[in-house]
């Protein structure tokens, strides 16, 4: 009887441990996907920004502003 107890106890541990780790590991792929997804979004926003700002500095031919542009990046 007590060999069964041992055994039960150890397999819920066993269990437990096991569901918790999968579930860890759930929440970490899901996190990561977010944060590439937010990162992504970033880049296309600071991209489309960037390129608005030397669009215009070359339409008014500005290469001051230009340089000014390509040292801040």
């Amino acid at each position: 009887m007590r060999l069964l107890s041992l055994r039960l106890i150890i397999s819920l541990i066993l269990g437990i441990t096991l569901v918790s780790l999968g579930f860890s590991y759930y929440q970490v792929v899901g996190e990561k996907r977010d944060l590439r997804s937010e990162l992504e979004r970033r880049a296309e926003v600071l991209g489309e920004s960037l390129a608005g700002n030397v669009e215009r500095s070359w339409e008014v031919g500005s290469d001051a502003e230009l340089q000014r542009l390509e040292i801040q990046q």
